[in-house]
């Protein structure tokens, strides 16, 4: 069999095609928009109100995120939404971003078109908060979830020209919460206990005395 090419040039031009690949591995990692959920997991007290932080990190700082907007799901027979509240992520140098809370549906258990606009487009960040949404448990459950839907991200070019969302999310998140009643026995105060130690001692000293005479 012929060979063709030298094998020194061949050598290099692979090494060279590896460290290519690798950079390009790199820079499409290296802004990979994820959004989040927080708490991801954990235990809230039915009757207690509590707080769920929609967000995402990630973001490329060259390709200026614009608006966004997202609905929450939850299981109304567990959850019921106090308050859906505005996101911070559009606050940055002084100017206050374009924010719209959801609408609270707590009968089909769904928050709905919670989104909010960069009005200055100046935007550089890679990250920050979508929204916080107050909760309060029923009844007791376990592994009952808050679950993000429908998220779109935008760049302003593809907002102005009416085109498909031009950010991609990834995988979008959930929450696994359990609901507990709280069963642990307050214990006595302590000036309490101080106060049933001073009428031990009072009757036990009485007693004494009792005696004596």
């Amino acid at each position: 069999m012929k060979r063709t090419g030298n094998p020194q040039t061949m050598l290099k031009f692979m090494r060279l095609a590896g460290a290519l690949l690798f950079a390009c591995v790199l820079s499409s990692s290296a802004y990979g928009t994820i959004a989040f959920i927080d708490p991801p997991i954990g235990a809230v007290q039915v009757g207690q109100p509590f707080s769920v932080n929609v967000g995402v990190n990630g973001l490329d700082p060259a390709n200026d995120l614009y608006d966004f907007s997202f609905d929450l799901q939850f299981d109304p027979a567990v959850f019921e939404v106090l308050a859906a509240n505005d996101g911070t992520i559009f606050d940055y140098s002084g100017n206050t971003g374009l924010y719209f809370d959801g609408s609270v549906d707590n009968v089909n258990g769904v928050v709905t078109s919670q989104s909010g606009i960069d009005l200055f487009q100046g935007f550089t960040g890679t990250g920050g908060l979508l929204g916080t949404f107050t909760f309060q448990a029923l009844q007791p459950a376990l592994g009952s979830m808050i679950s993000v839907q429908n998220m779109t991200l935008e760049t302003f070019n593809a907002a102005s020209n009416l085109g498909p969302p031009d950010i991609d999310p990834g995988i979008l998140p959930v929450a696994i919460l359990d609901a507990t009643n709280s069963s642990a026995t307050p214990e006595p105060a302590t000036g309490s206990l101080v106060m049933l130690a001073m009428a031990g001692g009072a009757a036990l000293l009485h007693r004494l005395r009792h005696r004596r005479n």
